[in-house]
């Protein structure tokens, strides 16, 4: 049964902290499908190494665990691989349960964007990928993730669109999860005598 089938109806959610074997450790399948898309300069992981080296690994390596309770890393790939290179045996974790495997799949990407500095070319590829992941998102939504202008993520939906890469949708989700439609709102005042016009900000 693949990852994706397992995916749980249940909303992500952290359940616990431990200490657990770094041996025991991989990379999740979620974590896979975008990791090539956030890669790690060579002076960042090398001061990476250094510091966990001395001092060990401090941030919680976050995941889940499979049913032979291998741990499957959705964030801290490169502390896991620092550490198993600097000689650690074991190192703190974040255990999680749930999601569907879209859910799961953004958990990876919002975790380790914060970590990254990206290129211009990165930072489309990524823009393509979450559209593609979750075309309901609204261009402002998708823009302040990657902080990139709401427009340039505007420019590639629009491209997306064109090529049937992506549905044109009749609403999408803001910041606030709520869905709103593209169309212009009606909306009548109190008296129910005049009608003001809003448009929908994206």
């Amino acid at each position: 049964m693949s990852a994706k089938t397992k995916a749980s109806t249940q909303p992500l959610r952290k359940i616990g902290n431990q200490t657990y074997l770094l041996s025991k450790m991989k990379l999740s399948p979620e974590l896979l499908e975008v990791q090539h898309l956030m890669p790690i300069s060579t002076v960042d992981y090398n001061n990476l190494l250094n510091s966990i080296s001395k001092d060990g690994i401090k941030d919680a390596i976050r995941g889940y665990f499979d049913s032979n309770r291998i741990f499957n890393i959705f964030s801290g790939a490169n502390r896991h691989r620092a550490g198993l290179e600097s000689g650690k045996l074991d190192g703190p974790i974040e255990v999680y349960e749930g999601g569907t495997w879209n859910e799961r799949v953004e958990f990876c990407l919002d975790e380790n964007l914060a970590r990254r500095h990206f290129t211009t070319g990165q930072k489309r590829a990524l823009i393509e990928f979450k559209l593609k992941l979750n075309p309901a998102y609204s261009d402002r939504e998708i823009a302040s993730t990657l902080s990139v202008d709401h427009k340039t993520v505007g420019a590639t939906r629009k491209r997306l669109e064109l090529t049937g890469e992506i549905p044109q949708l009749r609403s999408r989700i803001g910041s606030d999860g709520k869905r709103r439609t593209k169309q212009e709102n009606l909306l009548l005042n109190n008296n129910g005598l005049s009608i003001k016009k809003t448009k929908f900000r994206y």
